[in-house]
């Protein structure tokens, strides 16, 4: 089918996203606020999750870190000939 690995990738993707944003929401013990942030590159596919203080809008640490970073490849230059 044409589209149909982009379509996979994207569905994956997006499945990876929403559970993590649903683990970090479960696990949070203070209002917070979160940001999603998905670059979709020719070489690669990066999702950025960052939280949020809900009252002082500082960056709040995730697991000791100050944001949640995947990769995903191949990027959308392999898809390029869909």
């Amino acid at each position: 089918a044409v589209g149909g690995a982009s379509r996979r990738f994207a569905g994956g993707l997006s499945l990876v996203a929403g559970a993590m944003v649903l683990w970090l929401l479960h696990s949070s013990r203070s209002p917070s606020t979160y940001s999603v942030i998905i670059d979709a590159g020719s070489t690669g596919t990066r999702l950025h999750v960052f939280r949020f203080d809900e009252w002082t809008s500082h960056v709040v640490n995730i697991a000791g870190a100050a944001q949640v970073y995947e990769v995903a490849e191949p990027g959308l230059l392999s898809f390029a000939g869909n």
